[in-house]
């Protein structure tokens, strides 16, 4: 995926003009996660019945399947309602069936009943302490498995790296979390957003 959204986030975080669109989800969630953007801790809840798809042609999730129905697009993004009773429970637990694991993520929300919605399309963005060089972070990606994709054109030292779109997505930053040399990391989030 593009690092695009982090620059849209980045400037939305400073500007403080995003809009959630607010758009109540249908099924109800227990099942919280958090996540930390560098300045404060964050939680979302799971949307069970909820999958978005980010494979953006007709190779994803299609409505010929009978599990499924497309409740709304976002440009190239598919938010699909779930039926499937099996794949409503791993849905719950934040896994993603087989099939559609590679394109897909679970739907979470700002609040257990509904509010801003949001996915993980892959890949996390990690902040390194400032006077890191390029080969200590490169020894760091080594010993801790990651693949980096490239350096973001931003004020700091900040990388985008190669996760599976989903709960992988935020395990992975949140892991990351904390470890010597990170100063911050978080998913690269899908968000559905509404302008003024």
């Amino acid at each position: 995926m593009k690092p695009s959204i982090f620059y849209r986030y980045y400037f939305f975080v400073i500007a403080g003009t995003v809009l959630f669109s607010g758009v109540p989800l249908a099924a109800q969630s227990s099942t919280a996660y958090t996540w930390n953007d560098g300045n404060r801790n964050h939680t979302i809840y799971i949307q069970p019945d909820q999958i978005a798809d980010f494979s953006g042609s007709t190779t994803g999730i299609t409505k010929n399947t009978a599990d499924v129905q497309l409740i709304r697009r976002k440009g190239s993004v598919r938010i699909w309602k779930i039926k499937n009773t099996a794949m409503l429970r791993s849905l719950e637990k934040g896994i993603v069936p087989q099939a559609y694991r590679k394109f897909s993520s679970p739907v979470f929300s700002s609040n257990p009943g509904g509010g801003a919605v949001r996915a993980l399309p892959g890949n996390v963005f990690v902040s390194f302490k400032s006077d890191w060089k390029r080969t200590q972070i490169e020894l760091f990606s080594a010993k801790n498995n990651l693949e980096i994709i490239s350096r973001l054109k931003l004020p700091g030292n900040i990388y985008l790296v190669k996760t599976n779109p989903g709960i992988d997505a935020l395990n992975l930053a949140n892991k990351l979390r904390g470890l010597p040399g990170v100063v911050a990391s978080y998913p690269d989030w899908w968000l559905e957003v509404s302008f003024r």
